[in-house]
């Protein structure tokens, strides 16, 4: 007999026996699960990873200063706006664009960071809109970051979209940004 949440049904299936079961949870007792839980970092940490982007930034060539800037924005954006993964893809150029002057000319200067679609519950919003400084109290410099980004796009007349784009325009998945974090 196998019992779901609403049911009872009778099977043959060797995987619904006790012992099947029981097997699984001896197994389980002594082997353990692999358990890779998110782990939050300090701004210190933060700081000094995106200060080696910053220097490799400062050496690259024209056509990886866009990668370079996006893995730099990715960094301080996810985190001075505690950005999840999903979230952080749906970060859209145009709505930056149109808020840029408007928030650098502002008494506390900022940066506003749109994402495009709904987010968090939203209804009949195109953007969700998040004003994040230019450089924080820390010392991270979000403003600086996204500048680049902006700039980089520019020179390839690309003015609207997915920040975090693949080659096609589709949107990255932050999984996709990651890989150099661990290195």
């Amino acid at each position: 007999m196998a019992q779901d949440t609403h049911k009872l049904k009778v099977t043959d299936c060797p995987t619904y026996s006790d012992f099947f079961e029981r097997f699984n949870k001896g197994l389980h007792k002594r082997m353990g699960d692999i358990v890779r839980p998110d782990q939050a970092i300090s701004h210190e940490i933060l700081k000094v990873v995106v200060n080696l982007v910053d220097q490799d930034w400062e050496s690259a060539l024209p056509p990886h200063k866009l990668d370079l800037a996006l893995e730099g924005a990715f960094y301080t954006i996810t985190f001075t706006l505690a950005l999840r993964g999903k979230e952080v893809s749906l970060v859209e150029l145009r709505g930056i664009r149109k808020c840029w002057s408007q928030g650098l000319n502002h008494e506390t200067p900022h940066v506003i960071i749109a994402l495009l679609g709904r987010f968090k519950n939203e209804i009949g919003e195109s953007h969700h809109l998040m004003p994040v400084l230019v450089s924080t109290p820390r010392g991270l410099e979000p403003g600086k970051w996204v500048k680049r980004v902006l700039e980089a796009y520019e020179q390839r007349n690309i003015y609207s979209g997915y920040m975090f784009r693949k080659s096609d325009g589709t949107k990255k998945k932050a999984k996709e940004m990651e890989p150099r974090f661990h290195d």
